[in-house]
């Protein structure tokens, strides 16, 4: 005869439930499971890939260390995504049916050194958006020195088959300039970088991802054909302007990898 399990207690079933409930509550306030999955194309923005330890918060969260980065990319090749580019859709070479935008920020020495290597080990190429006249060494960006890409690197870059799009001439706050001001970083930067790369330069992001509407159309009037923001979501099929990217953080888990490729947000 089987052996009769014995039911939990009335009051300890109800402490289980109320434990349940507040360690529900205590997730969905850090994560954004809730939240229906999107259609479309997550673009994903990316700093720095290295294993330097850095003390500020800042660069924390800019920082992608190399393990982190080739866990995030196996993934997404694991789930069947292809990575495009932005000047592969102005050529119309068409879309796979899981497309991902793989972005990086500033022209960081990590991303040549390291990030590049892991690209291509899964198949995947990146756009990276390089301030024009911050190149070679080392730069200060919100007041902290970084060490940066030179001229030859952002060639090796591009004529890997990767994408260099403009970032301004030095990283400055759009909200701080005035019109003139805005256009010579939009128009200067464009051409300092075609004629690094001897290439055309279609894509934009705005430094610190402040802009107004009208920057918007400053941008496209400049010749730029995809102008990026930072926003949680994911982008439409058709990349309509401003194109939202997702920023991935140094603090991330695989976790909230999966939330912003599938939600556009892992964050509350």
């Amino acid at each position: 005869m089987a052996k009769r399990v014995e039911a939990l207690p009335h009051g300890l079933m109800d402490i289980l439930f109320i434990v349940l409930i507040v360690v529900l509550g205590i997730f969905s306030l850090r994560f954004s499971w809730w939240k229906p999955q999107r259609k479309g194309i997550p673009v994903l923005l990316y700093h720095n890939i290295t294993d330097e330890l850095y003390s500020d918060s800042d660069r924390k969260k800019m920082n992608i260390s190399i393990l982190q980065f080739r866990k995030q990319l196996r993934f997404l090749q694991e789930q069947g995504y292809r990575s495009i580019t932005f000047k592969s859709v102005v050529y119309q070479e068409g879309l796979p049916s899981k497309p991902v935008i793989i972005t990086f920020d500033d022209g960081y020495k990590g991303c040549i050194d390291n990030a590049m290597q892991i690209l291509n080990e899964f198949g995947f190429k990146g756009i990276l958006f390089v301030p024009a006249n911050l190149f070679n060494n080392k730069t200060k960006i919100k007041g902290l020195l970084f060490d940066v890409m030179n001229n030859d690197a952002l060639v090796w870059w591009s004529r890997d088959g990767n994408e260099v799009g403009s970032h301004g001439l030095q990283h400055k706050n759009f909200l701080n300039l005035k019109k003139e001001e805005k256009i010579k970083e939009l128009k200067d930067s464009r051409k300092i970088l075609e004629d690094i790369i001897q290439e055309s330069v279609v894509s934009f992001s705005f430094p610190y991802g402040r802009f107004t509407e009208e920057d918007i159309d400053l941008a496209l009037e400049a010749g730029y054909r995809f102008v990026c923001i930072i926003k949680r979501k994911i982008a439409d099929y058709t990349l309509t302007n401003p194109v939202p990217r997702v920023y991935i953080r140094g603090d991330d888990t695989m976790l909230d990898f999966y939330f912003n490729i599938t939600r556009g947000a892992s964050r509350v």
